[in-house]
């Protein structure tokens, strides 16, 4: 129940205006201002909703005071309320209901339209509501979404304090002249002891204290007044602003690129205690399912990360580790850097990210369902992780050597028992061949490119949290190349010269190696990454790959040119986030450098880069000079044989011979040219090598298979027949 004194601060705000910082305010509906008010008692035709000329004659008046329309049993404060409806609402009244309808005609100039910079909608509530102007539903909070006439709240809320909710969006829907406001007030069941709903309506232009505009896309969160946890989610309204490359986005801007619900959640471990939260967001539909969409340009999907650059003072570290992992070939989350407003309090600098899992533009594996449990597709696709145990829905299992790898994609909650087996046997198998003096055979099993890249952006970085936390890979079903894939890489945080600990400043050193050397039980990384890192092929491939990339998307020049451009993209943005984060000059865990101003953290950054490059360069041997032996019956030439059957349907066999170890791309192409299919893009040993073709999704018709090996390339034609 509420109390005299809650009621009075009622009063008192009701007179004294808005919780926002606002300039200039011009009050379209105010508190005390008339409505016509009723508490249905059936069905009625909703023109009441959208029809200014609707007959509400026989409805209850209501201004004689600022106080709201509702009732408290029990409590003789009863006079704070302007019209008192629980007869029509408690339990003890001749027909109860949940449901009360209210009405606001008001009228605007075109005057008061065109400086309607920012419309923000005031409401106090117990427990829900939804709102329609002329019509159109505009805002609401616990409501079921369809209403009736004698619809429920879905949820409990105190009117302690009036909510406000920027309604820029619907500002189109303001009519010259007359206009309708319409509240269907919502109690949580007609029990309650008490109800509330009262309303305001006003334009301002300023919200959110200085923060008006922004080279960068804008978000803008409503919670509606609930607080964010890390578990479960909560529900709120999400709009994003970005008017385009080279536009300026303004906080009174349409939310042209989303414009809906989501569901929300506080993510991560460690930074999740800065003050500066991560956020998980799940776009959705009205009613709470999974809507697919596009945000900031990135492709339709529903599950995104909100990263919170805090003790990383560059705002820069994951969107540079992740642009290196992508330009080397290996999928890293896309990323974009927006500032974000959550509940009209600007919050600063983010990084929207991809979140990791199966997609068709994510992890491109084989989807899974309940009923794979047999054959091919028992094989795949599974996404595993080596990490902390904290955060939802984890579950997996401790392999024979003690690792603990966690089920990603499936969920655990999703993961069938034969499905479990599965994959547990093929890493407990993965491992045994680690436990033998020649583990040659891995290479049958790994995608080493993957594993080579891998670790060239995490060596680059000198990640600490790398090979041991947030270390995630996966496995595609056997029929489309299903080798054991490391990646995709996630959380720099703690890279680039920003850690104290586990030698994180150091741009000396393998990081894998030292990590090794003085985890101990702390996380280490897992035994076989060791026996890979020191194995010849992995040092050829590596070789091979790290000199062409240091002419092109690692040179020095082409990282640090990087930098520099997005340190002018985030100029104006990074100013204001150390104004609402004062960490500059500051030491927060675990920096092992502290500039005391913006650039001060760039140059260090880029020294540190710098010097990094150099050392890895003198660490990594030129192709020429690393030491290959050819074994005897080796083939002495790279041919591509004729693919077997020929014609085929749906599936062959294309046999290639090499002389060397080499990384191998396989492609299918068809008449006009274009790939249609990437059948193999991974390491191969010498010697003899084969893999199976499966066209079963492409037509009846004419390919031509290319394969390219180093400096060889060789194609062959094909025939599909179906």
């Amino acid at each position: 129940m509420k109390s005299k004194k809650m009621y009075l601060f009622i009063a008192i705000f009701f007179l004294t205006g808005s919780f926002l910082h606002s300039a200039t305010i011009d009050s379209l509906i105010t508190w005390s201002m008339e409505k016509r008010a009723m508490v249905p008692q059936s069905d009625i035709s909703d023109n009441w909703r959208f029809d200014p000329a609707y007959d509400d004659a026989a409805w209850q008046v209501v201004n004689t005071k600022p106080g709201g329309i509702g009732y408290e049993m029990g409590t003789g404060y009863e006079s704070y309320i302007s019209y008192n409806v629980g007869a029509d609402m408690y339990q003890s009244g001749t027909s109860p209901n949940t449901s009360c309808y209210v009405r606001i005609k008001f009228n605007l100039t075109a005057g008061q339209i065109a400086s309607a910079i920012n419309l923000v909608l005031q409401v106090m509530y117990d427990d829900g509501f939804a709102v329609f102007l002329n019509g159109n539903r505009i805002a609401g909070a616990n409501d079921p979404g369809t209403l009736e006439w004698n619809s429920p709240a879905t949820g409990l809320h105190e009117a302690d304090e009036p909510e406000e909710f920027v309604i820029t969006q619907y500002k189109n829907l303001l009519n010259e002249g007359q206009n309708l406001l319409a509240i269907q007030g919502l109690n949580e069941n007609t029990g309650s002891s008490d109800f509330l709903i009262n309303v305001a309506l006003i334009s301002t232009d300023e919200l959110t204290g200085d923060f008006q505009s922004s080279n960068l896309p804008i978000m803008i969160i409503d919670t509606h007044g609930q607080q964010i946890r890390d578990d479960p989610r909560i529900t709120a309204d999400m709009g994003v602003i970005d008017n385009g490359p080279g536009e300026r986005n303004y906080i009174y801007d349409p939310w042209n690129d989303y414009n809906g619900k989501i569901g929300i959640e506080i993510r991560g471990s460690t930074s999740a205690g800065f003050p500066k939260k991560p956020y998980r967001i799940e776009t959705v539909d009205s009613v709470g399912n999974n809507l697919n969409v596009r945000l900031l340009g990135m492709p339709r999907e529903n599950d995104w990360v909100l990263h919170n650059p805090y003790s990383d003072k560059s705002l820069l570290r994951n969107v540079l580790a992740f642009k290196i992992s992508n330009d080397i070939g290996a999928y890293a989350s896309r990323t974009r850097l927006c500032e974000l407003v959550l509940n009209y309090e600007y919050q600063g600098v983010y990084v929207l990210l991809e979140k990791i899992k199966r997609d068709d533009d994510r992890v491109d594996i084989a989807a899974m369902d309940a009923d794979d449990i047999a054959g091919d597709s028992l094989t795949g696709g599974y996404i595993l992780k080596i990490d902390k145990s904290d955060g939802e829905d984890v579950g997996g299992w401790n392999s024979e050597s003690g690792i603990f790898y966690q089920y990603h994609y499936p969920k655990p909650r999703d993961i069938q028992r034969q499905q479990e087996t599965y994959i547990q046997n093929y890493m407990d198998n993965f491992e045994e061949i680690f436990e033998n003096a020649d583990i040659s055979e891995y290479l049958n099993v790994v995608d080493l490119n993957s594993f080579v890249e891998h670790f060239i952006v995490n060596e680059v970085s000198r990640n600490i949290d790398a090979y041991r936390l947030s270390a995630f890979m996966y496995k595609d079903r056997d029929s489309r190349n299903g080798r054991l894939t490391m990646g995709p890489v996630w959380d720099f945080n703690l890279s680039f010269g920003n850690g104290e600990y586990y030698d994180g400043w150091k741009t000396d050193g393998w990081n894998l190696d030292h990590l090794i050397a003085n985890t101990g039980n702390d996380f280490s990384p897992p035994f076989w990454w060791e026996k890979i890192r020191n194995d010849q092929a992995f040092l050829t491939l590596l070789s091979q790959r790290w000199w062409p990339l240091r002419k092109t998307k690692l040179n020095t020049d082409t990282l640090l040119n990087y930098i520099d451009t997005m340190v002018a993209y985030l100029d104006e943005a990074q100013t204001r986030n150390f104004e609402k984060w004062q960490v500059l000059g500051v030491r927060l865990w675990p920096n092992w450098y502290v500039g005391d101003t913006y650039q001060d953290e760039i140059d260090f950054m880029k020294d540190w880069l710098r010097d990094r490059l150099i050392w890895m360069d003198s660490a990594i041997p030129k192709p020429n000079a690393v030491n290959e032996t050819i074994t005897a019956g080796q083939p002495q030439q790279f041919f591509l044989s004729q693919n077997y059957p020929n014609p085929f349907n749906p599936t062959t066999t294309i046999t290639f011979t090499l002389p060397a170890a080499a990384s191998v791309r396989l492609s299918l192409y068809d008449i006009t040219g274009c790939e249609v299919l990437r059948i193999l893009d991974q390491y191969r040993k010498a010697g003899t090598n084969s893999v199976v073709l499966n066209a079963e999704k492409l037509a009846s018709g004419i390919y031509f298979y290319r394969l390219q090996a180093g400096d060889h390339v060789a194609v062959r034609r094909c025939l599909l027949i179906k």
